[in-house]
């Protein structure tokens, strides 16, 4: 016997701008479910028990009021209500991760109506940031690597004005060697550098001689054709 079709008994909230959550209460949710509105697929997360609550995320640009319709392999259901969209609203910041970070760090912004931020900003320095993969309600912020250490004040801009946060720049991760294997090699041998802050290396030096490398923990570097015995140098934008 094939499993009975999806049936909605209530969802809320029942309305909401971009990226609100919804969740739908009803029965037999948890079988490959698609959600729509408006016949736009909905983002899913996930269900709880019998998938008798189901998040989902209204979609961010292109979302219009309407019924949400839930499809499984055994069927749909509609709801006799619909789920209005609201206009965009000022963003609003609950918690932050972190307020404090090196630069080069990713911190995260967490609260409601983020995707409406246009541009974050440090010291009035651009920093890159994107939303979260479901739905803006956390957002991913790289602290610019050109701040130098000390007080600094994040600017958050939508078109509904800017939001501020103070944030404190640590001194930037300066790279050490502790040790490298082996002491000697011959050219096109590869050489294993352990140390501290190595995994934003942009380049290594076999006494001054460009090498090709890549990470995994340690720096794994190769010994140039042209090089000479001497020191190893390992570069960070630091």
């Amino acid at each position: 016997r094939f499993p009975d079709g999806p049936i909605i008994t209530d969802f809320n909230p029942k309305s909401g701008p971009v990226d609100t959550i919804v969740q739908i209460a009803g029965e037999n949710l948890r079988f490959a479910p698609q959600f729509r509105i408006n016949e736009i697929n909905l983002p899913y997360f996930g269900s709880t028990g019998d998938s008798t609550f189901v998040a989902v995320a209204v979609i961010a640009t292109n979302a219009l009021s309407g019924p949400i319709t839930v499809i499984t392999p055994y069927g749909k259901a509609v709801t006799s209500e619909i789920f209005t969209v609201t206009p965009a609203e000022p963003p609003v910041i609950g918690r932050v991760d972190s307020q404090t970070g090196r630069p080069g760090d990713s911190i995260l912004l967490y609260g409601n109506n983020l995707r409406s931020i246009t541009a974050v900003k440090f010291n009035g320095i651009e920093a890159a940031f994107s939303c979260g993969v479901f739905a803006c309600t956390s957002l991913s912020v790289v602290v610019p690597t050109v701040l130098s250490p000390g007080a600094a004040t994040m600017t958050l801009e939508s078109p509904f004005g800017t939001n501020t946060l103070g944030f404190s720049v640590l001194p930037p991760p300066v790279p050490q060697i502790w040790r490298f294997s082996p002491a000697d090699a011959a050219p096109g041998q590869k050489v294993h550098i352990d140390g501290q802050n190595l995994d934003r290396t942009t380049g290594v030096l076999f006494n001054g001689v460009p090498a090709s490398f890549f990470t995994i923990g340690s720096v794994v570097a190769t010994v140039p054709t042209n090089a000479s015995s001497g020191p190893i140098t390992v570069l960070t934008p630091f």
